[in-house]
């Protein structure tokens, strides 16, 4: 449980501080701000990485780093840190706010006038300067380029152009010559004379990816200037999408490739991979990463799934701390004796809803969950063919949660490793808090901490999980629609309408099909006929025992079989619940079982 004295959640802020480096990231930081000290310029610095791999951490710490005299649209200098051997002035550019209300399309603009405000912010007397590239940028927007007039106040509301103002290519020229002489300006002011200005460009990867593009474009266009290092945070894919939709079709990765290089001269991927992602979790986890025993098997399962993406990572330890203080409010005093195993597992069944949704889906409502965490592949399709591997059982039993959009679409088939996998330590985990080997199969008793952490995580779910409570469906009703429900076990009505004592499917299986071939006659010439049981769609684990050997399906596992009562038949049984019962409705059916009405399922209907 969440201690007194432990924070009970984390920012997804960026951090500004090494202090706060639990990544361990610092050599990367010092070594890029060394480069950008010393590199020859212009350049541009891409700072590569996806969604929440913690680039604006890195700016943050780059400009920490570099102790920069000056920044930009703030008054006064960092009197601090004067004694740096070079001088930097640095500027810090988001494009978040500029994705809100149109105002993406006209970045370009934007930008160029929020570096000539910040440029000239200071320099006195050089108002004439500053004119003229205010007037070249007015230009530019009459020559076509969309942007927002009463954003940025450039435009004027007529569009008669004058005399002079006809030729795109003198706008950009005197706006490029304006931008140099401001730069040099700033960088030269006296009692000062500043040696670079470092310009950081952050979320790219949140605009539309054309119009990152046009932003890079007019970077490499207006501010290939002597001093001025670039420093972007991107994500190469969206580049790439966006140099493809602007050409307008689709190119091969290295025409992609070869386009983004002129624009950007160093690209450095953020080091994800190498992140001390251990040390992060012990910072925010403490001793909630369970025993000495637990902990490998928690790190390789938190690996696994949720990864070392910083943002991904926050997400876990939140949802966490939040399901762990609703549990323990709503235990009071009937806590878990053994608060190792209900770390871990509540830590693991986050993971699952985090990064495996639709694993967690399924978990959550299949009735029988001993079978998929003991990995059984013994439960057959419509077709009467039973799975050869558990990766496609797994697949079958998802599937019949998709089509009931309760968790979002992702690729399956390419995850499904990666989920088996999961269940495995997953399973280590239980076998561990039951005190078994690593061999042995679980039972219900060793899952009863885990069904009911997962029954309750669903509060941090973004899925719109269905009714878990059972009732009670006939037989025939769950026959129409089989992957429409999760069954538990098979029951009798009584004639007084009340229901004989629950019976798990295999020992209904046994005990009804029994009862109906005792009322039967021809049960044996039935029970024998195998295009027959073909027909109707039985499946062959029933039959199996009447092929020849070379005939019979192969399995990992030792079936079940039974002699059916007044036959010399020999059944297979062994299946799930579901499989179990509609093998059963169709034999039952060819037997004319005469009190089919009175057999019911116990379950949730999980179908539309």
């Amino acid at each position: 449980m969440v201690s007194e004295d432990k924070k009970t959640g984390i920012s997804d802020l960026p951090i500004f501080s090494s202090q706060k480096d639990l990544f361990k990231v610092q050599p990367y930081i010092e070594a890029l701000s060394n480069f950008i000290r010393q590199c020859e310029t212009p350049i541009t610095i891409a700072l590569q990485g996806g969604w929440g791999t913690g680039k604006t951490s890195f700016i943050n710490l780059i400009n920490d780093e570099l102790r920069p005299i000056k920044q930009l649209g703030v008054k006064g200098k960092i009197t601090a840190n004067e004694g740096e051997k070079v001088k930097i002035v640095t500027a810090h550019f988001n494009t978040w706010q500029y994705s809100q209300f149109n105002l993406a399309d006209n970045l370009g603009i934007s930008f160029l006038s929020y570096m000539i405000d910040k440029l000239s912010a200071d320099l006195g007397n050089k108002a004439e300067l500053v004119q003229q590239a205010q007037d070249a940028l007015k230009n530019l927007a009459r020559f076509g380029v969309r942007f927002a007039a009463q954003q940025t106040g450039l435009e004027p509301p007529e569009f008669e152009r004058s005399s002079g103002e006809q030729d795109p290519a003198k706008a950009v020229g005197l706006l490029k010559e304006a931008l140099e002489a401001l730069v040099k300006q700033h960088l030269e002011k006296k009692n000062d004379n500043y040696d670079r200005l470092v310009i950081f460009i952050d979320d790219l990867d949140r605009l539309n990816p054309q119009v990152a593009v046009s932003l890079l474009e007019v970077i490499k266009l207006f501010l290939d200037i002597e001093n001025c290092v670039f420093v972007l945070a991107i994500d190469h894919r969206v580049i790439e999408e966006g140099i493809s939709e602007k050409m307008n079709q689709n190119i091969s990765r290295d025409k992609a490739k070869s386009f983004l290089d002129k624009m950007i001269q160093v690209p450095f991927k953020i080091p994800v991979e190498i992140y001390d992602y251990e040390n992060f979790l012990r910072t925010n986890l403490g001793n909630i990463l369970g025993n000495d025993e637990q902990k490998p098997i928690m790190h390789n399962l938190i690996k696994l799934s949720v990864g070392s993406n910083p943002r991904a990572m926050k997400r876990l330890i939140n949802s966490y701390y939040l399901n762990s203080e609703v549990n323990s409010l709503i235990d009071g005093e009937d806590k878990p004796e053994n608060e190792d195993d209900y770390n871990s597992l509540l830590l693991a069944t986050i993971c699952m809803q985090l990064a495996f949704q639709p694993l967690y889906v399924t978990l959550y409502q299949e009735m029988d969950k001993l079978a998929i965490l003991n990995k059984q592949v013994d439960e057959v399709d419509e077709s009467g063919k039973a799975p050869e591997t558990f990766e496609e059982l797994l697949m079958n039993k998802i599937t019949r949660y998709e089509d009931q959009q309760i968790f979002d679409q992702i690729d399956i088939e390419e995850n499904i490793m990666k989920m088996s996998r999961f269940i495995d330590y997953l399973k280590s985990i239980l076998l561990l808090s039951a005190d078994k080997g690593e061999e042995e199969e679980l039972d219900e008793a060793d899952i009863e901490m885990f069904v009911k952490i997962l029954l309750r995580s669903d509060m941090t779910s973004n899925t719109e999980q269905k009714s878990t409570e059972e009732t009670h469906y006939s037989l025939a009703t769950f026959a129409v629609e089989p992957k429409s429900y999760s069954i538990s076990g098979i029951k009798v009505k009584q004639e007084d309408g009340t229901y004989d004592d629950f019976k798990s499917t295999t020992v209904a299986f046994e005990e009804l099909l029994n009862h109906a071939a005792s009322l039967n006659d021809n049960a044996s010439s039935i029970l024998r006929d195998i295009e027959k049981l073909k027909k109707v769609g039985v499946s062959s684990l029933v039959y199996r025992f009447l092929l020849p050997e070379d005939q019979r399906t192969v399995t990992k596992r030792q079936y079940k079989s039974f002699i059916v009562k007044g036959t010399d038949v020999e059944i297979g049984n062994s299946f799930s619940h579901n499989g179990g019962a509609e093998n059963l409705y169709k034999l039952l059916e060819l037997l004319d079982y005469p009190e089919m009405d009175k057999v019911y399922v116990k379950g949730i209907r999980v179908g539309k």
